[in-house]
């Protein structure tokens, strides 16, 4: 009975609405259909299983069949029935707007969606779901959007979690789970390996990946060595919070040649919130080997000043008031290690500074996407972003 119910409520999310305001937080011109979202009528069906306990989702589709977005949904077994994230639309360069709701039962959500002013511009109400064919598992979100909880006009949405062409490859889930009751220990990893084509190719990404996570969890448990069996000695003292550590993932860019992956570890020792830090793996399936921010450019092209002088414009423009200049300069200045964390995505190099590093923990982690156009004079002509810049 509940998955008759879950496929119906599906089977309503996909049907078309009359109403077509020309505001979707945004204005927005028209867009292609994503072919990310649709199946290929060969698949067979899927099943239908939870909404997993923590996760960090990309999302792609269409609002109103016509309006082309992306959204990143994030959950945590800390406070599991938050949802939160992000979206922007896909043919306008502008700030994404943010989401933040619940999810209730039978996968229901609502998400209230707010600009950067924390000033509210829609709402999501749909379901979240979980299809599993074989081994591969993707999220789906679908529903109606409108400006205002009050509001009677909708308009539909469809979102699927983003697939890419690997040329035979393809990328699986890989979830553990470590659990110590006495130390009040939680980890929880998740992240991908290349399965599927020639073993040889995935084999060093696939080293490089699970190394990292496994190097992650063992620095955690040394670190918090002490403390841990402190807790765990101490039955008498059962309201002291727990320690965890959740590793999660989502991928920018993938294609048969190159995989772009960006990782973030979020570490809670008690206090009032949490810490998270972000790492990206950037691989060249070609040469089987991990690309430097270095090999993007020619020789000498001074890039990293070209990159800090777009992010810190962006970044100043984007914090407004709260903006501090100093803050600012030393967390984006043209420093190497300003610019670990980059990615490659279709629309530009996507630069992310971590919480604390350009601006106030309450601000979150920063994101600035710099657009290929800005990068084109000094991008390797036999480069991997070649095939980008048009």
């Amino acid at each position: 009975m509940r998955l008759f119910l879950i496929v119906a409520l599906l089977c309503l999310g996909f049907t078309a609405c009359s109403d077509k305001p020309t505001q979707l937080g945004i204005s927005q011109p028209g867009a292609s259909p994503s072919p990310a979202v649709s199946a290929t009528p060969a698949e067979a069906p899927p099943v239908l299983a939870p909404v997993p306990a923590r996760f960090r989702r990309t999302l792609a589709g269409l609002i109103d069949g016509k309006h082309s977005v992306e959204m990143e949904l994030n959950r945590n077994q800390i406070d599991s029935d938050q949802i939160w994230g992000t979206y922007r639309y896909k043919k306008i360069q502008k700030k994404s707007l943010s989401l933040q709701g619940k999810l209730g039962a039978n996968g229901n959500v609502e998400l209230i969606e707010t600009d950067e002013n924390d000033k509210e511009t829609g709402v999501f109400q749909g379901k979240l779901v979980m299809e599993v064919r074989s081994d591969d598992s993707r999220l789906k979100f679908v529903g109606d959007w409108k400006k205002s909880k009050s509001d009677t006009k909708t308009l539909p949405f469809e979102l699927a979690e983003t697939r890419f062409d690997l040329g035979g490859m393809r990328l699986v889930l890989k979830e553990q789970t470590e659990e110590n009751n006495k130390q009040k220990l939680t980890i929880d990893t998740a992240y991908p390996q290349l399965a599927g084509g020639d073993a040889t190719r995935a084999e060093a990404f696939n080293k490089a990946v699970g190394d990292f996570v496994t190097s992650q969890t063992a620095e955690f448990k040394k670190q918090h060595k002490a403390d841990l069996a402190e807790i765990a000695a101490s039955a008498a003292d059962a309201d002291r919070p727990g320690y965890a550590l959740e590793i999660s993932y989502h991928t920018p860019y993938a294609d048969k040649n190159l995989i772009s992956l960006l990782v973030w570890s979020y570490q809670f020792t008690g206090g009032a919130h949490g810490n998270s830090f972000s790492t990206t793996f950037n691989y060249d399936l070609s040469s089987g080997r991990m690309l430097k921010l270095d090999d993007l450019f020619q020789p000498n092209s001074n890039h990293l000043r070209l990159i800090s002088d777009y992010c810190l414009k962006t970044l100043t423009k984007e914090l407004g008031a709260v903006a501090d200049a100093n803050w600012l300069k030393e967390g984006a200045g043209p420093k190497a290690e300003n610019f670990k964390s980059w990615n490659i995505t279709p629309d530009g190099l996507q630069i992310t500074f971590d919480a604390y590093q350009v601006a106030a923990y309450v601000f979150g982690p920063q994101e600035v996407i710099v657009p290929y156009s800005v990068l084109k004079a000094i991008i390797k002509s036999d480069g991997v972003l070649a095939a980008f810049v048009k």
